[in-house]
């Protein structure tokens, strides 16, 4: 097991390639020779740990490549014996001392199956295009949800926009 802690552009570039065989685990360690991560260095291509629990919350067990360790208290990996990334995805959310950490198209993909689908649009109800807002439509029923707030960033949207479909699963499932 490893340790992740950079950026991840490395890894989400090899990943979306299908290159994770040749992968190395140190690549991701750039310019951190102590290999601890650091809270800037998360990788923004994970949900967030609190997004992680909450999914797992709601059942989440889709198989992940990374995973947050809780005693360990750090994003770990499997990797072989020369410390490249395994391209095997496992469901880590079996155990309790372990969240699997999805990408957010794993996540966006699980809430499809249950029949939410969101998406991200640009701009706002007054024509602002610098600014992001979401929508959820829920395909079994043919309607949908229209968020009022918008949002600065792209990622800012894409996170409030799971943290709505976490909330209207909870609530649907109740």
């Amino acid at each position: 097991m490893q340790i992740i802690n950079n950026t991840g552009a490395i890894i989400k570039e090899q990943i979306n390639l299908g290159d994770i065989d040749n992968l190395n685990i140190d690549d991701l360690f750039k310019n951190n020779t102590s290999k601890k991560m650091k809270n800037y260095e998360y990788p923004n291509w994970l949900v967030s740990l609190e997004i992680a629990k909450e999914l797992k919350e709601i059942g989440f067990k889709e198989k992940c490549l990374c995973y947050w360790h809780e005693y360990f208290h750090r994003i770990e990996c499997s990797t072989d014996d020369e410390d490249r990334l395994c391209p095997e995805y496992y469901d880590y959310n079996t155990d309790e001392s372990t969240t699997s950490l999805p990408t957010w198209e794993q996540v966006f993909e699980w809430f499809r199956s249950k029949g939410y689908h969101g998406v991200i649009a640009v701009g706002d109800e007054s024509g602002e295009l610098n600014e992001y807002s979401y929508c959820i439509d829920y395909l079994n029923e043919l309607s949908s949800d229209f968020e009022q707030d918008s949002h600065l960033t792209y990622e800012e949207a894409r996170e409030a926009l799971v943290k709505a479909l976490i909330q209207t699963y909870k609530s649907e499932q109740l």
